[in-house]
């Protein structure tokens, strides 16, 4: 019987700590949450809190006596789930001491950035770590369908794989009506880096119509700035695309809130929380298939996912997407209420029934957005993988 589950991480990410709160509200199990570092300045300077961690126990840079007894205490009652492989020295120093515990052990990861010559490198040391350490764990977690195509080619079977998201926190605070815009209105939030694809978005919309009219906002910081606002110019893109500074979380979803379409064209995006954040605000998305919440688009009302990189793709979903007209309340609304599928409650209610399905045999449960919404909102009807269970409607 599970009695502990204990994360292991590098912060105190605010992208995890709902569903890990929520968690530990169930009562069921004490939870645990081990990191290396409370924080970064760089998310203090987006203006993230320290995640509130509720009745969970934290603890912050263990020592290594502190790592043992933790790994040593009730192992058979003990579920670990840490992030990753490697990359982070804490992991680094408590996989080994929980593989030779006992206990149950499972990994949780974003998909590996497969981009150039490192890229190759961390997948085969990603086949390495599989082929070494398949045996060993009991389930893993991977950031969304991206993320499970990696754990399959590291040799991981198909079993022990359960799909897992990312989500944030509950905005409903904040969802006072906003001032509608005339003009439709599309938004990019994140780093100004190649990457992020920002180069493609703007030759995409150098050759859409300008009417109706439309607007993007970009919001970020980055080395890249200088060459996409020449970039923006040189498309005679000035009064249709403004560029903002990295803002406070807060002033960051007020821009949201007011859009009507998310844009995310990244080469590569281990997950990308800005997904679900729109999706709490009513906003769809363009998302590149690069993107691990790409996986939370499976209809089109809530957006849609596009090939990283390709120019005549997007800016032909841009144009339909502008076509269609700004946003109406109802379809912010039902964008809303399915967001509640990724919410903190319904992913610790998923990850608890992974946790009995592994250790109790439990019936194998289906990721939350697949489900019917009247299931992934009804705890006391867990869903079991079926190739006939409809999507949230």
């Amino acid at each position: 019987m599970i009695r502990r589950v204990i994360f292991w991480q590098n912060l105190l990410v605010h992208h995890q700590s709902a569903y890990i709160r929520a968690l530990a509200a169930r009562g069921a199990w004490e939870v645990i949450w081990v990191v290396q570092d409370e924080t970064t300045p760089h998310t203090r300077s987006l203006g993230y809190p320290i995640p509130d961690a509720g009745q969970v126990r934290v603890i912050i840079a263990p020592s290594q006596e502190i790592i043992q007894t933790l790994i040593a205490t009730d192992p058979e009652e003990s579920v670990h789930i840490l992030s990753g492989f490697y990359g982070t020295p804490l992991v680094e120093k408590a996989l080994p001491l929980c593989l030779k515990s006992g206990a149950t052990v499972g990994i949780m990861s974003e998909s590996l950035d497969p981009r150039g010559i490192k890229g190759m490198l961390r997948h085969l040391r990603g086949r390495w770590e599989g082929l070494r350490l398949c045996n060993q764990i009991d389930f893993v977690l991977p950031m969304g369908e991206v993320g499970r195509q990696d754990f399959i080619r590291f040799g991981f079977p198909a079993e022990k794989i359960f799909p897992f998201a990312y989500c944030t926190e509950d905005p409903a605070e904040e969802m006072e009506e906003v001032t509608a815009k005339e003009s439709f209105g599309m938004l990019y939030i994140g780093q100004y880096i190649h990457r992020k694809g920002i180069d493609v978005l703007l030759r995409a919309l150098a050759d859409c119509p300008r009417t109706p009219v439309w607007h993007l906002k970009l919001v970020g910081n980055g080395n890249k700035q200088e060459h996409l606002a020449a970039l923006s110019h040189r498309f005679g893109l000035d009064d249709m695309v403004t560029f903002h500074p990295a803002l406070p979380n807060a002033d960051a979803m007020r821009l949201l809130r007011q859009s009507d379409l998310l844009l995310l064209p990244s080469r590569y995006d281990g997950w990308g929380a800005v997904v679900n954040e729109a999706l709490q605000r009513g906003v769809p998305i363009l998302c590149s298939d690069a993107c691990g919440a790409g996986v939370l688009l499976q209809e089109s009302w809530r957006g849609t996912v596009l090939p990283h990189g390709s120019v005549s793709f997007w800016q032909t979903a841009i144009e339909k997407a502008v076509a269609r007209g700004k946003l109406t309340s109802a379809s912010r609304q039902r964008i809303r209420n399915w967001s509640r599928c990724i919410s903190g409650a319904s992913l610790a209610d998923y990850l608890s029934e992974i946790l009995l399905h592994i250790t109790e045999n439990r019936p194998r449960p289906l990721p939350v957005w697949e489900r019917p919404m009247t299931v992934c909102l009804d705890v006391s009807r867990p869903a079991i993988s079926s190739p006939e269970t409809p999507v949230c409607p």
